[in-house]
């Protein structure tokens, strides 16, 4: 696909690390710890990275949009990550993946696709994420979804579909994490235990991706985003107001 601007999207200005071993390194930098507490804390930012001077609003945003959701009943259940340098590097490249797209084609197109999952399924598209290139990952993105835990087969289907990367394996829900993952590391589900705080903290952690650099990633489109379904104008439509100090993490 072309941007709106005519031109082709790539990412400049930032070196792109391949992991050596993908499959090894892929979640090293994630919130994710492989225990029950899927949706962990923000990690702390190191000393020598730059503050974001768009954090606090951000973090703002995001958090209002976690509450506005659960106030409709749309728990953000899935937690997913995918890494197009591992997949580029080490997917299998299946039929129907959309790796050859340029890299804010292929971000559109995955949202778009989840997207269309859902209105399949009679939910709206319920989701926030956040874009990064980091030293182990690579180019990469975190979403926070809205998706029913006893449909995940569907799900992962779709993800594998437009990744080009097979499920490894794919586990009852709430039973082992990650749930899911790629045959190559590229991709991983993991699932919320903790409702509500635990979809605020991974909506933090996503919220502070550029936190850990020294100079803000350069990316072509937008890093941060969240879906129409829950973004400011849907909550103003809803006359939500969330209590004082309730949406700060």
């Amino acid at each position: 696909m072309i941007a709106k601007n005519g031109t082709q999207n790539t990412l400049k200005g930032h070196e792109k690390h391949k992991p050596e071993n993908p499959k090894a390194l892929i979640f090293k930098e994630s919130a994710f710890s492989g225990t029950s507490d899927t949706y962990s804390r923000p990690q702390k930012t190191p000393a020598a990275a730059t503050p974001d001077p768009g954090i606090h609003k951000r973090l703002d945003k995001f958090s209002r949009a976690v509450i506005f959701a659960y106030s409709q009943d749309w728990p953000l259940t899935i937690g997913l990550t995918v890494s197009w340098d591992a997949l580029l590097l080490a997917g299998e490249h299946d039929e129907g993946h959309c790796l050859g797209r340029d890299p804010w084609d292929r971000e559109k197109y995955l949202r778009r696709e989840l997207c269309r999952l859902s209105r399949h399924g009679k939910r709206p598209f319920v989701s926030l994420w956040g874009r990064d290139v980091g030293r182990r990952l690579g180019e990469h993105v975190h979403l926070s979804v809205y998706w029913p835990s006893g449909d995940l087969e569907r799900v992962v289907r779709l993800i594998s579909r437009v990744t080009g990367s097979r499920s490894e394996f794919v586990h009852a829900p709430y039973t082992i994490e990650p749930v899911a993952r790629s045959v190559c590391g590229g991709w991983q589900i993991n699932l919320n235990t903790r409702s509500q705080a635990g979809a605020l903290d991974w909506a933090s952690y996503i919220a502070h991706q550029h936190d850990k650099h020294t100079h803000a990633p350069n990316l072509q489109g937008r890093a941060f985003g969240i879906s129409r379904a829950i973004n400011a104008k849907a909550q103003r439509c809803a006359g939500f107001i969330p209590t004082v100090g309730e949406h700060h993490v």
